[in-house]
């Protein structure tokens, strides 16, 4: 039987701590770079997932992020830790993806991006590729209820990062901000084939304020192709809200809507378009 549920301001603020850190092991941010110019540029794409099917690793985003920023760059820059980058040739890329422009609020927008085993490993050295067919067979078995636990999306913070150019040294610097952010399902949908969630968020909560404060034309702009999370927390024998360790990727974020009565949606692809759809039209391993 199922217990009642828990509500989102009941759950400590060290177990979202705990949870967010162990969902960025897998998280990256993506970034094009042109280094043949006289100024170099770097220009921040979006997000990924870090996952792996069987021997192969991949890069697991959205379609625009690939297709509208980083295939007009010679190279690829995918954040491998807080001080570091693992930077990779565009063409050593193999990319499976789709993103029709004309409708960016239903996509449908995702991408796989396969790495080369050089470049998987090093990128193994700081992040962790979750085993996406694993992920995949867990919901197949038991797709849990969207109210089951609190649902997380991680990503870059394009308005908290700064990409600072140094011409006169032909450098670089930027420092990415990352970060995983806690909600609720507000709503589902269902088109052509795709399914999407609907993420809810206050914009009067404090981690969203920072945000809003230094918003441009977007709240969460560089979180697109980040990961879309289901985390199942319960109680204890005590009454102790805990958490064991256990996470769902269930969808990628592609958009968000504008704000309205202080609140704002991220939409991502849910785990029908993940694991159903695209697994059949990319022709991805049973």
């Amino acid at each position: 039987m199922k217990s009642d549920p828990i509500r989102m301001n009941q759950i400590p603020r060290p177990l979202y701590d705990e949870i967010g850190s162990d969902l960025e092991l897998h998280l990256v941010a993506l970034a094009g770079v042109d280094e043949s110019s006289p100024t170099p540029r770097l220009v921040p794409a979006g997000s990924g997932t870090l996952v792996r099917i069987d021997a192969h690793h991949y890069v697991l985003t959205a379609g625009h992020v690939w297709a509208e920023v980083l295939a007009g760059f010679p190279m690829v820059a995918i954040s491998a830790r807080e001080d570091g980058v693992v930077t990779i040739p565009r063409d050593a890329l193999t990319s499976k993806w789709m993103w029709y422009e004309t409708a960016p609020e239903w996509g449908p927008d995702l991408a796989l991006l396969q790495l080369a085993p050089s470049d998987a490993k090093r990128l193994e050295r700081r992040k962790v590729f979750l085993n996406l067919r694993e992920h995949r067979n867990r919901w197949l078995i038991d797709p849990l209820e969207v109210d089951w636990g609190v649902w997380a999306v991680t990503g870059m913070l394009g308005n908290l990062s700064i990409v600072t150019q140094v011409p006169e040294q032909r450098m670089i610097h930027a420092e990415i901000q990352v970060r995983a952010f806690f909600s609720g399902v507000d709503a589902q949908h269902e088109r052509d084939g795709y399914d999407y969630l609907d993420l809810g968020v206050d914009r009067t909560d404090a981690p969203v304020q920072e945000l809003v404060a230094r918003e441009g034309d977007t709240t969460f702009g560089g979180m697109s192709g980040g990961g879309l999370w289901q985390i199942p927390i319960h109680r204890d024998a005590t009454g102790a809200i805990v958490w064991d360790g256990a996470k769902h990727l269930r969808g990628v974020a592609f958009w968000e809507s504008a704000p309205h009565d202080r609140r704002q949606e991220i939409r991502g692809h849910g785990p029908r378009s993940l694991f159903e759809r695209v697994w059949k039209e990319w022709k991805l391993p049973e």
